[in-house]
């Protein structure tokens, strides 16, 4: 579960930029986040993830909080792919997929058999797998 208990975030031309928010999403549970441009949906977005850190209040992953946690494993619980990539990095979706398993590795930069297989499970169960081939920058 991950939980958001009061958070509150700002920028230094914007200290009270965000918040208070607090909500908990539970497995199972589809969210959408709505507002206009410049509302602040990606930087909640980016605090769920642990890329940002909020001024005031905690994010909690599974009852800890989410700073505590060492990078690899708030990755294989939570990733965050950004709306706009740079322009050289033009990945394909199975590849992106993919990445998600980086965490899950024990050894080697490569991605093993059952990697492949978790990938392509992951897209069949997403009903993606028709995307596979195409570029991130082919989609909308």
């Amino acid at each position: 579960m991950l939980q958001l208990d009061e958070l509150r975030f700002g920028f230094k031309s914007n200290p009270d930029f965000l918040g208070p928010v607090s909500l908990s999403v539970t497995p199972g549970e589809c969210w959408a986040i709505v507002g206009p441009n410049g509302a602040g949906k990606s930087t909640l977005l980016r605090l769920m993830a642990g890329l940002y850190r909020p001024n005031t209040g905690r994010v909690l992953l599974d009852g800890s909080k989410l700073s505590s946690l060492s990078g690899r494993v708030r990755a294989k619980k939570i990733s965050y792919a950004p709306q706009h990539l740079p322009n050289d990095h033009d990945y394909c979706v199975s590849d992106v997929v993919l990445m998600g398993r980086f965490p899950h590795r024990s050894l080697g930069l490569f991605e093993s058999a059952r990697d492949l297989k978790i990938a392509t499970q992951a897209m069949l169960q997403t009903q993606t797998q028709k995307l596979a081939d195409r570029t991130l920058a082919t989609l909308s």
